[in-house]
Protein backbone atom coordinates (compact mmCIF):
# COMPACT_ATOMS: atom_id res chain seq x y z
CA UNK A 1 0.00 0.00 0.00
CA UNK A 2 1.72 3.50 -1.11
CA UNK A 3 1.97 5.59 1.83
CA UNK A 4 1.42 9.73 1.68
CA UNK A 5 4.92 11.00 0.73
CA UNK A 6 6.68 12.55 3.90
CA UNK A 7 6.35 16.49 4.06
CA UNK A 8 8.77 18.82 6.22
CA UNK A 9 7.74 20.24 9.74
CA UNK A 10 5.98 22.85 9.91
CA UNK A 11 5.43 24.92 12.77
CA UNK A 12 3.91 23.48 15.68
CA UNK A 13 2.98 20.71 13.39
CA UNK A 14 3.50 17.39 12.83
CA UNK A 15 2.31 14.22 10.68
CA UNK A 16 1.36 11.10 11.89
CA UNK A 17 1.05 7.89 9.12
CA UNK A 18 -1.57 5.30 10.71
CA UNK A 19 -0.19 1.75 10.95
CA UNK A 20 -3.12 -0.56 9.81
CA UNK A 21 -1.89 -3.55 12.26
CA UNK A 22 -4.14 -5.90 14.45
CA UNK A 23 -3.56 -3.89 17.74
CA UNK A 24 -6.29 -3.21 19.59
CA UNK A 25 -5.21 0.70 20.15
CA UNK A 26 -3.71 2.79 17.52
CA UNK A 27 -0.21 2.77 15.91
CA UNK A 28 1.56 5.48 13.87
CA UNK A 29 4.67 6.39 12.50
CA UNK A 30 6.00 9.86 12.42
CA UNK A 31 8.13 10.51 9.76
CA UNK A 32 11.46 11.94 10.14
CA UNK A 33 13.90 13.57 7.30
CA UNK A 34 16.81 10.97 8.86
CA UNK A 35 18.77 11.05 11.54
CA UNK A 36 20.18 12.54 13.01
CA UNK A 37 16.96 14.76 12.98
CA UNK A 38 17.77 18.11 11.78
CA UNK A 39 17.45 21.31 14.92
CA UNK A 40 14.22 22.60 13.23
CA UNK A 41 12.86 19.41 13.29
CA UNK A 42 13.87 18.27 16.44
CA UNK A 43 12.07 21.22 18.48
CA UNK A 44 8.92 20.10 17.52
CA UNK A 45 9.73 16.46 17.71
CA UNK A 46 11.11 16.80 21.29
CA UNK A 47 7.68 19.18 22.18
CA UNK A 48 5.42 16.90 20.94
CA UNK A 49 6.93 13.92 22.56
CA UNK A 50 7.66 15.52 25.44
CA UNK A 51 3.58 16.74 25.65
CA UNK A 52 2.37 13.42 24.72
CA UNK A 53 4.35 11.55 27.47
CA UNK A 54 3.27 14.19 29.82
CA UNK A 55 -1.07 13.82 28.41
CA UNK A 56 -0.31 10.10 29.02
CA UNK A 57 1.44 9.93 32.62
CA UNK A 58 -1.20 12.69 33.96
CA UNK A 59 -4.37 10.98 33.04
CA UNK A 60 -3.33 7.37 34.32
CA UNK A 61 -1.49 5.87 36.71
CA UNK A 62 1.38 4.63 34.80
CA UNK A 63 5.15 4.86 34.74
CA UNK A 64 7.78 6.12 32.22
CA UNK A 65 10.94 3.43 30.94
CA UNK A 66 13.56 4.72 28.96
CA UNK A 67 15.98 2.77 26.70
CA UNK A 68 19.01 3.98 24.75
CA UNK A 69 19.89 1.60 21.82
CA UNK A 70 23.14 0.85 21.85
CA UNK A 71 23.38 -0.09 17.80
CA UNK A 72 22.71 4.00 17.08
CA UNK A 73 25.22 5.54 19.23
CA UNK A 74 28.24 6.11 17.05
CA UNK A 75 25.44 8.32 14.58
CA UNK A 76 26.28 11.96 15.46
CA UNK A 77 27.24 13.05 18.85
CA UNK A 78 25.40 9.94 20.37
CA UNK A 79 28.35 8.12 22.26
CA UNK A 80 29.62 11.85 23.87
CA UNK A 81 25.97 12.31 24.95
CA UNK A 82 26.21 9.58 26.57
CA UNK A 83 29.08 9.06 28.27
CA UNK A 84 28.82 12.92 29.90
CA UNK A 85 25.77 11.59 31.30
CA UNK A 86 26.16 7.76 31.64
CA UNK A 87 26.73 7.73 35.54
CA UNK A 88 24.11 10.10 36.54
CA UNK A 89 21.68 7.72 34.82
CA UNK A 90 22.94 5.20 36.22
CA UNK A 91 22.19 2.78 32.81
CA UNK A 92 21.77 -1.20 32.90
CA UNK A 93 22.56 -3.02 29.40
CA UNK A 94 19.89 -5.66 27.95
CA UNK A 95 19.27 -6.87 25.51
CA UNK A 96 16.77 -5.99 22.57
CA UNK A 97 15.01 -8.64 20.60
CA UNK A 98 12.83 -8.61 16.84
CA UNK A 99 10.37 -10.78 18.03
CA UNK A 100 9.29 -11.26 14.50
CA UNK A 101 12.56 -12.65 12.95
CA UNK A 102 15.00 -15.49 14.09
CA UNK A 103 16.17 -15.12 17.82
CA UNK A 104 20.25 -14.01 18.03
CA UNK A 105 22.88 -16.38 17.12
CA UNK A 106 26.36 -16.30 16.97
CA UNK A 107 27.67 -15.85 12.64
CA UNK A 108 27.69 -19.16 11.50
CA UNK A 109 31.01 -20.12 8.39
CA UNK A 110 28.49 -20.39 6.11
CA UNK A 111 27.13 -16.80 6.23
CA UNK A 112 31.13 -15.79 5.86
CA UNK A 113 31.21 -17.48 3.16
CA UNK A 114 28.38 -16.62 1.42
CA UNK A 115 28.75 -12.87 1.53
CA UNK A 116 29.21 -10.93 -1.39
CA UNK A 117 32.04 -8.32 -1.68
CA UNK A 118 30.14 -5.41 -0.66
CA UNK A 119 28.25 -7.30 1.93
CA UNK A 120 28.44 -7.06 5.80
CA UNK A 121 28.00 -10.03 8.26
CA UNK A 122 24.44 -9.35 10.04
CA UNK A 123 24.40 -7.44 13.35
CA UNK A 124 24.85 -10.12 16.42
CA UNK A 125 23.52 -8.22 18.83
CA UNK A 126 21.06 -5.25 19.75
CA UNK A 127 21.98 -3.66 23.28
CA UNK A 128 19.94 -1.54 25.49
CA UNK A 129 20.86 0.65 28.74
CA UNK A 130 17.83 1.15 31.06
CA UNK A 131 17.90 4.56 32.31
CA UNK A 132 17.69 4.53 36.09
CA UNK A 133 16.75 7.21 38.50
CA UNK A 134 13.99 9.59 39.01
CA UNK A 135 11.01 10.14 36.43
CA UNK A 136 12.69 13.32 36.18
CA UNK A 137 16.08 12.20 35.45
CA UNK A 138 14.23 9.40 32.46
CA UNK A 139 12.61 12.55 30.86
CA UNK A 140 15.67 14.62 30.61
CA UNK A 141 17.83 11.52 29.07
CA UNK A 142 15.20 11.17 26.77
CA UNK A 143 15.12 14.55 25.76
CA UNK A 144 19.08 14.53 25.76
CA UNK A 145 19.30 11.98 23.43
CA UNK A 146 16.31 11.87 21.29
CA UNK A 147 17.29 12.63 17.43
CA UNK A 148 19.65 10.49 16.55
CA UNK A 149 17.55 7.54 16.70
CA UNK A 150 18.43 5.42 19.62
CA UNK A 151 15.72 6.19 22.26
CA UNK A 152 13.15 3.60 23.04
CA UNK A 153 9.96 4.36 25.47
CA UNK A 154 7.98 1.82 27.18
CA UNK A 155 5.14 3.55 29.33
CA UNK A 156 3.34 0.65 31.59
CA UNK A 157 1.23 0.41 34.71
CA UNK A 158 3.94 -2.22 35.96
CA UNK A 159 6.50 -1.59 38.17
CA UNK A 160 10.29 -2.15 36.66
CA UNK A 161 10.90 -5.40 37.40
CA UNK A 162 7.45 -6.47 36.56
CA UNK A 163 7.53 -5.18 32.80
CA UNK A 164 11.25 -7.02 32.95
CA UNK A 165 10.15 -10.14 33.66
CA UNK A 166 7.40 -9.75 31.16
CA UNK A 167 9.85 -8.92 28.54
CA UNK A 168 12.21 -11.99 29.51
CA UNK A 169 8.74 -14.60 29.77
CA UNK A 170 8.03 -12.96 26.19
CA UNK A 171 11.50 -13.24 24.43
CA UNK A 172 13.98 -15.36 26.34
CA UNK A 173 12.51 -18.68 25.65
CA UNK A 174 13.24 -18.74 22.00
CA UNK A 175 16.64 -17.70 22.51
CA UNK A 176 18.46 -20.79 21.97
CA UNK A 177 22.47 -19.89 21.73
CA UNK A 178 24.29 -19.54 25.27
CA UNK A 179 25.60 -16.48 24.39
CA UNK A 180 22.67 -14.06 24.63
CA UNK A 181 20.93 -16.08 27.48
CA UNK A 182 23.05 -14.07 30.10
CA UNK A 183 21.88 -10.73 29.97
CA UNK A 184 19.79 -9.08 33.16
CA UNK A 185 16.63 -8.28 31.14
CA UNK A 186 15.03 -8.44 27.09
CA UNK A 187 12.77 -6.66 25.81
CA UNK A 188 11.00 -5.95 22.56
CA UNK A 189 12.51 -4.27 19.23
CA UNK A 190 9.49 -3.38 16.91
CA UNK A 191 9.04 -1.52 13.62
CA UNK A 192 6.69 -0.92 11.37
CA UNK A 193 6.99 -4.40 9.76
CA UNK A 194 6.54 -6.00 13.07
CA UNK A 195 3.15 -4.45 13.60
CA UNK A 196 2.10 -5.29 10.31
CA UNK A 197 2.95 -9.12 10.94
CA UNK A 198 1.72 -9.77 14.47
CA UNK A 199 -1.73 -11.15 14.57
CA UNK A 200 -3.64 -9.82 17.86
CA UNK A 201 -2.50 -12.21 20.29
CA UNK A 202 1.42 -11.89 18.97
CA UNK A 203 1.36 -7.98 19.42
CA UNK A 204 -0.49 -8.47 22.74
CA UNK A 205 2.48 -10.76 24.27
CA UNK A 206 5.69 -8.61 22.19
CA UNK A 207 4.32 -5.28 23.96
CA UNK A 208 5.16 -7.36 27.18
CA UNK A 209 1.87 -5.66 29.03
CA UNK A 210 2.96 -1.74 28.32
CA UNK A 211 0.36 0.57 27.92
CA UNK A 212 2.44 2.59 25.13
CA UNK A 213 5.79 2.06 22.97
CA UNK A 214 7.52 5.06 21.33
CA UNK A 215 10.75 4.22 19.39
CA UNK A 216 13.08 5.78 17.08
CA UNK A 217 12.88 3.67 14.55
CA UNK A 218 16.04 4.10 12.14
CA UNK A 219 14.33 0.80 10.10
CA UNK A 220 11.54 3.24 9.31
CA UNK A 221 12.92 6.48 9.01
CA UNK A 222 10.87 8.15 12.10
CA UNK A 223 9.43 7.56 15.41
CA UNK A 224 7.09 4.36 15.74
CA UNK A 225 4.09 5.20 18.70
CA UNK A 226 2.00 2.06 19.65
CA UNK A 227 -0.91 2.27 22.14
CA UNK A 228 -3.10 -0.37 23.58
CA UNK A 229 -5.58 2.22 23.58
CA UNK A 230 -6.92 4.74 21.34
CA UNK A 231 -4.71 8.03 20.49
CA UNK A 232 -7.42 10.17 19.94
CA UNK A 233 -8.57 11.67 23.28
CA UNK A 234 -4.89 11.97 24.12
CA UNK A 235 -3.94 13.80 20.58
CA UNK A 236 -7.61 16.07 21.06
CA UNK A 237 -5.88 17.39 24.15
CA UNK A 238 -2.75 18.32 22.84
CA UNK A 239 -3.81 20.83 19.55
CA UNK A 240 -5.83 20.48 16.67
CA UNK A 241 -5.89 17.56 14.86
CA UNK A 242 -7.15 16.67 11.56
CA UNK A 243 -7.10 13.56 9.30
CA UNK A 244 -6.71 13.31 5.70
CA UNK A 245 -6.78 9.15 4.36
CA UNK A 246 -4.30 7.06 6.64
CA UNK A 247 -2.60 10.56 7.66
CA UNK A 248 -3.17 12.41 11.00
CA UNK A 249 -2.26 16.13 11.38
CA UNK A 250 -1.90 17.70 14.64
CA UNK A 251 -1.57 21.53 15.09
CA UNK A 252 -0.25 21.98 18.77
Amino acid sequence: MATSPIQPFEKNSILLQAIPCKLDGDAFLLPVSGFPVPEAELTHLRTFLRNLSGAILRNQPLSLEVFVQVAQLSVGDGIARFSAHSREWKAKMGLGVWPDRQPPTIWTKEEFLELGPDERPRRLVHQLFRIGGTTDVRQSAHDCMLGIGVVMNIITRDETKALLEKGKAALFPHITDPSFRSFSYYLPLLDRNSLLAGNAQQLDDWLCGSSFYIRESFEDKGILIASRDRLKPVLDGLGELSQSGGDWHLTF
